[in-house]
């Protein structure tokens, strides 16, 4: 399996191209009658960014997020961003349900460590972004799962 460290230079991340592209087609706060709607709040618990079962992009970047709640009820996801946050762990069960899952941006937060079970089931994850962070470490069994990852972002660490 080819994995490469860090991104070729000058060139956008496949996620970031991909909810650039997801976002202009989508209309803001767009959320069926009657579906479950998974709220993400600030440090001052305000809503800042939510998701259903329809929703395929989810960009939570710069927002001073603390706690990411589970987000299964959202299966469709293609592409979170979670960059530039205040977080510093997640729930291991986080992501867990995102099979469609291709895109996944972490940077720019305090996350010092990664339980190992945090990405299990993200078969179809092809980017995870976790550069800048407080990250020394990488338990291998983190890996594992990721089958179709193409690109792991670590620089800054």
């Amino acid at each position: 399996m080819n994995r490469r460290v860090a991104p070729c230079p000058g060139r956008l991340p496949l996620f970031t191209v991909a909810l650039a592209f997801l976002l202009v087609l989508l209309p803001a706060g767009h959320h069926l009658a009657g579906a479950t709607v998974v709220e993400i709040t600030n440090l001052h618990g305000q809503v800042v960014c939510s998701c259903n079962e329809t929703t395929i992009a989810l960009d939570c970047g710069h927002q001073n997020i603390l706690i990411v709640p589970t987000l299964s009820q959202c299966a469709k996801l293609e592409v979170i961003i979670l960059e530039f946050n205040q977080l510093t762990s997640l729930d291991p069960a986080v992501f867990h349900g995102l099979t469609a899952l291709l895109g996944l941006g972490l940077a720019g937060n305090q996350l010092a460590s990664i339980d190992p079970a945090l990405f299990d089931g993200l078969t179809a994850l092809q980017e995870l972004g976790l550069a800048s962070n407080q990250l020394t470490t990488l338990d291998p069994a983190l890996l594992d799962g990721l089958t179709a990852l193409q690109e792991l972002i670590l620089q800054h660490n």
